[in-house]
């Protein structure tokens, strides 16, 4: 795990231990918002992303469609949204999302296969408020 303040802002980079065990990385969300506008705007991180990849030639997607989903654990709650990319030949999860942690909101994406996600998703749920 690694732990940058850039501009007073915390970014955090959580890495597996093998190389195909995805990327974790998540941020404070600069611009003011409140818990409850959390599903909306990973709705429109989703659509913005969906746009990308249709224009892209470097992101082919297995389906355009996406659900956006919730998650809670003990000291947070937000939501995701899940794509499924090809790369290589195998299917790679790009998962963004949203979660308020002591009423500060933090976006984040997660990039790797869906064990991988799994093991992230919980990480997430564990996220605590230092105070």
């Amino acid at each position: 795990m690694e732990h940058q303040t850039p501009g007073s802002l915390h970014f955090y980079t959580v890495t597996a231990g093998t190389a195909d065990g995805g990327l974790l990385m998540f941020s404070q969300w600069p611009p003011p918002s409140r818990p409850e506008e959390i599903p909306g705007l990973v709705q429109k991180l989703a659509d913005g992303f969906l746009a990308q990849a249709k224009q892209s030639s470097e992101i082919t997607l297995a389906s355009h469609e996406y659900r956006v989903e919730q998650f809670t654990g003990s000291q947070c709650q937000g939501s995701y949204a899940v794509f499924q990319t090809g790369s290589g030949g195998t299917n790679v999860l790009q998962t963004m999302f949203m979660m308020s942690v002591g009423g500060r909101v933090w976006n984040g994406q997660f990039t790797g296969p869906s064990n991988a996600w799994i093991q992230a998703i919980g990480v997430l749920t564990s996220v605590k408020n230092d105070g």
